[in-house]
């Protein structure tokens, strides 16, 4: 076929057979005249794989294909349907998820006009009730530097996911710009931080093109605690050039992290496992730099570290429980 077709998406499948039959509507609705749907059904033990076969089969208007494989996890997979594309640019969807009809439109078109190998939109999160719901408003795309991106990213004022991106494949190539796939749990910053160190300008679409779907019973709350902190050593031993340690940060990375990750398994876990999930990823070593964020809350759970692990922990589920009330 060639590297004729302007955009590859890549859909890793596990055992989504409830949601799969609405994300590949979003996914064969897309208003660009050139692009490849690929789906991965990375080892789906329930019928996703016949109930995809049987949807694109009589409704895809666009070249498809579909690879079928043991399970190898996300990161895994999405390296799979990235080897086997043929679009000039990749981008992402997850198998519970749903795309505006502009989501690749808006990322391509971001790219050529800006001249930039990436792009980057924005995302609302949605639930059963509304999954197909409509970006509420349209944003001209604008340019945003590696510094400006790498700050907003750390300090969470730009959030990012993997499936919001487009990326230049032949830059992907030169960069080796692929998922680790030994990492089973947060393995999308590592690729964002990875993002931001190859590029100077990014595309940034301010449309919220992409509906990130949340359901009770998802990966993250099922994931093992072994999981939770299989990342660190690759965070620890993350590679930075030296121009990009002299231009930003990068020693913020690591205990920004961990301090997230703390999060995470405080709502997961039961307290003797949040306690291991804390030791294992020496959360003391990196208190001391949090207290270095602009962030009030971040300086604020830092704190809490420092008095009490407990009282961290405490907090956490505290405002986990005020929030299901609401």
């Amino acid at each position: 076929m060639g590297n004729s077709l302007k955009v590859s998406l890549i859909i890793p499948m596990y055992n989504t057979n409830k949601c799969i039959v609405r994300t590949l509507k979003s996914a064969c609705n897309q208003n660009i005249d050139s692009y490849e749907i690929v789906l991965v059904n990375d080892g789906s033990t329930d019928d996703s794989l016949e109930l995809s076969e049987d949807f694109l089969s009589k409704n895809a208007k666009c070249p498809y294909k579909i690879i079928t494989q043991e399970n190898g996890g996300l990161s895994f997979a999405r390296n799979v349907g990235i080897r086997n594309s043929v679009g000039n640019y990749i981008a992402f969807l997850d198998s519970d998820d749903c795309i505006d009809p502009d989501f690749l439109l808006d990322n391509y078109n971001a790219c050529e006009k800006n001249a930039t190998d990436c792009a980057i939109c924005q995302y609302q999160v949605v639930y059963d009730r509304d999954f197909n719901k409509p970006c509420s408003e349209k944003f001209p795309a604008t340019t945003i530097s590696k510094e400006n991106l790498f700050d907003g990213f750390i300090y969470r004022r730009i959030k990012i996911l993997v499936q919001t991106v487009m990326l230049k494949r032949q830059v992907l190539e030169e960069n080796g710009l692929y998922f680790i796939d030994k990492i089973k749990f947060s393995e999308d910053s590592i690729f964002i931080y990875k993002l931001i160190f190859a590029f100077e300008k990014f595309s940034f679409v301010r449309t919220a093109n992409y509906n990130y779907y949340q359901r009770e019973g998802s990966m993250m709350r099922k994931t093992a605690v072994e999981y939770i902190y299989s990342a660190y050593p690759f965070y620890k031993s993350l590679e930075i050039s030296e121009d990009n340690r002299r231009r930003l940060p990068v020693d913020l990375i690591l205990p920004r992290w961990v301090l997230g990750i703390l999060n995470v398994a405080a709502r997961m876990c039961m307290y003797d496992d949040f306690v291991t999930v804390a030791k294992n990823l020496e959360y003391s070593k990196y208190i001391k730099v949090q207290f270095h964020f602009e962030d009030k809350r971040v300086r604020f759970l830092a704190m809490l570290l420092k008095i009490n692990l407990y009282l961290y922990y405490a907090f956490i589920n505290i405002q986990k429980k005020l929030q299901g009330l609401l």
